[in-house]
């Protein structure tokens, strides 16, 4: 009896899922704005939605996935910052390294989180000491120092 149930279980769980997907992509498809400042400013331009008509969002803002999820992905500061909300806080997921790419994704120690990916600094030509510092062609990163001797 309880083998014959397994399936049918299964094959319900997957439909919820689909549900769920198809409800939160169609529900993403609204325009945002940004105001590129330290807080981060969008409108909702549907017009059901009247009741949060604009939103100051800044990093660290407390937020909750289901039922205050101020910061969705967005895109802020002209790209360089991508919030989500992890943990109850919103997060920017190109260089937190406790949610590096996505939310809980912690980077190694030595690493820093660049562009969403952890890198080890150290010893990245792309990346030397800092996010995007790129040492010249010829020169080895070696301890975060472009050509260091």
């Amino acid at each position: 009896m309880a083998l014959s149930a397994l399936p049918l279980w299964r094959t319900l769980a997957i439909l919820f899922m689909i549900f769920m997907i198809s409800s939160v992509a169609s529900s993403t498809d609204e325009p945002v704005r940004l105001e590129l400042s330290e807080s981060f400013s969008f409108d909702h331009t549907s017009p059901l939605d009247t009741s949060l008509a604009t939103t100051t969002v800044k990093k660290g803002s407390r937020c909750n996935r289901i039922t205050n999820n101020i910061c969705p992905g967005i895109f802020a500061k002209k790209g360089t910052q991508f919030l989500q909300c992890c943990k109850k806080n919103c997060r920017n997921v190109f260089t937190d390294r406790n949610h590096c790419g996505v939310c809980g994704n912690k980077c190694p120690f030595g690493s820093l989180c660049c562009r969403g990916k952890c890198t080890p600094a150290a010893f990245d030509a792309n990346n030397c000491g800092k996010c995007g510092k790129k040492c010249q062609p010829g020169l080895e990163c070696l301890f975060g120092i472009c050509g260091y001797a």
